[in-house]
């Protein structure tokens, strides 16, 4: 595997908008919008919602896209 940091996994790949999201694409929660950086990534699944890790435990977890990404802003990137 390749261990990269949350900001750098967010420039690889095509930028993808939200409504144009599928299966494999990652998103990225930036938590507010005073954020520049994001904080959080996940995978989106074949049902739109999204595959992560709870911050606070690690346990994985599934979410829909308006809980993954809360208030802040958010940016969808495809590698494949």
């Amino acid at each position: 595997g390749l261990d990269l940091p949350t900001k750098q996994q967010s420039d690889l790949g095509t930028g993808v908008e939200l409504y144009e999201r599928q299966a494999g694409d990652l998103i990225f929660a930036f938590g507010t919008t005073k954020y520049k950086t994001p904080g959080h990534v996940g995978i989106v699944t074949e049902e739109g919602t999204v595959i992560h890790a709870d911050p606070r435990s690690g346990t994985i977890i599934e979410s829909t896209v308006d809980d993954f990404i809360g208030d802040g802003k958010t940016k969808v990137r495809r590698l494949l």
